[in-house]
C-alpha cells in the first residue's frame, strides 16, 4: 500500500534572474544580452536594459508587458567617477550578487536575502525587497559609493492585475 505523502507547499523563490529566453542566470543556457530580468517573490517583474548611454529599469505586474508600472533611468555619466574603460563581466554584462557580493546560483549565495546587487558597468542596481510588507525599492548608486543617483519604490498590491 503506498504511503500518502504530505501536501507541500510550491516553493518560491523571492528572487528569480533570467534573461530574455528564462535561461537562469548561473546556469547552462544563459545567454544575456542587453536585458536581465528579476522577477521577486513571483509578484514582480523587473527588467533591466544597459543602454549605451546608461541604464532603463522597468517595474511590470507578472505577466503584463505593455506599461511599467514603475520606471527609472540613469546615464554612466551621472556618476562623476565614471571611466568609459571599466571591465565587463567576463560572461555577462551584468553581475548578480547577494549583500556580501556572493554572485547568484553559487553555492555561498544567500537564496533568502533580502537584498540583490546588479553590477551594470559603473552602476550598481540595488534590489531591496520587505517579504512581510511586500515592498521592494529599487535604488541606483554608483559602484563603491552609497550615492543615490535614482530610487523608486514598488508596492505589490499595485502589481496585482485582476485578469
Amino acid at each position: 500500500m503506498r504511503k500518502l505523502q504530505p501536501k507541500q507547499e510550491p516553493i518560491i523563490k523571492r528572487w528569480e534572474v533570467t534573461d530574455a529566453t528564462g535561461h537562469e542566470y548561473g546556469k547552462q543556457g544563459f545567454l544575456p544580452d542587453d536585458y536581465l530580468y528579476v522577477k521577486v517573490d513571483c509578484l514582480i517583474d523587473i527588467q533591466i536594459k544597459m543602454e549605451t548611454e546608461g541604464v532603463v529599469i522597468d517595474a511590470y505586474p507578472i505577466h503584463v508587458v505593455d506599461e511599467p508600472i514603475e520606471t527609472t533611468y540613469v546615464l554612466y555619466t551621472d556618476d562623476e567617477e565614471w571611466e568609459e574603460t571599466l571591465p565587463a563581466n567576463e560572461n555577462s554584462p551584468f553581475r548578480v550578487d547577494d549583500v556580501y557580493t556572493k554572485e547568484y546560483n553559487t553555492k555561498e549565495y544567500n537564496p533568502d536575502t533580502e537584498h540583490l546587487y546588479i553590477k551594470v558597468k559603473n552602476l550598481s542596481v540595488q534590489l531591496q525587497y520587505i517579504p512581510q510588507n511586500k515592498v521592494l525599492f529599487i535604488t541606483v548608486t554608483p559602484l563603491d559609493s552609497d550615492q543615490e543617483l535614482s530610487e523608486i519604490s514598488c508596492d505589490a498590491k499595485d502589481f496585482v492585475t485582476n485578469s
